[in-house]
């Protein structure tokens, strides 16, 4: 049996992947509530963010959007972790849609 929620990691990932996503700054993660409930969240460090919001403004952009954006102090599979049960607490899940 799977406990839930879930961070669905690629097969492979290890401690280096780990040690790249906290450098990067970013990281694309699924996420299973359940068997038949699945999400993309993009996670965000506040200093990635920032970078993303100058560039945007930099090169002419209008606005800054990223579908399920969440930022989390520093991009750790803890940091992730912890913020999936803080997102499934306050109900978060309910208002984004679900990945088919």
């Amino acid at each position: 049996m799977l406990d839930y929620p879930r961070l669905v990691l690629y097969e492979g990932f290890g401690e280096q992947d780990a040690f790249e996503i906290t450098q990067k700054g970013w990281f694309a993660a699924h996420i299973e509530l359940d068997s038949e409930k699945h999400y993309i969240l993009n996670f965000y460090d506040p200093v990635w963010l920032t970078q993303e919001l100058s560039d945007c403004m930099r090169s002419g952009g209008q606005c800054y959007a990223e579908p399920n954006l969440v930022v989390v102090p520093e991009v750790t599979i803890e940091a992730i972790q912890n913020a999936i049960q803080v997102l499934l607490e306050s109900g978060f899940f309910d208002t984004i849609k679900r990945e088919d």
